[in-house]
């Protein structure tokens, strides 16, 4: 639960920060692994790969930011 508390504090910030990312996920899930240090802007290693959160978590996350927070979804 600790962890879908970060991922929802970072995903609050990035979508204040760029609106756009509200309607891309694969663009989001990147930048969420990047504010977590599991890549450097443009890699990600195969370990880190696997240490990361899902794409399905952070999209389920993403899903609670709209559910709380409707401007973030009509954006």
């Amino acid at each position: 639960m600790r962890g879908e508390k970060t991922i929802y504090k970072i995903i609050t910030r990035l979508f204040d920060k760029y609106p756009n990312l509200t309607k891309d996920d694969k663009k989001l899930t990147w930048c969420v692994w990047t504010e977590l240090g599991f890549t450097d802007s443009y890699n990600m290693t195969f370990k880190n790969f696997l240490s990361a959160p899902s794409v399905t978590s952070i999209s389920r996350v993403r899903r609670q930011v709209f559910e709380d927070h409707p401007p973030y979804k009509e954006s």
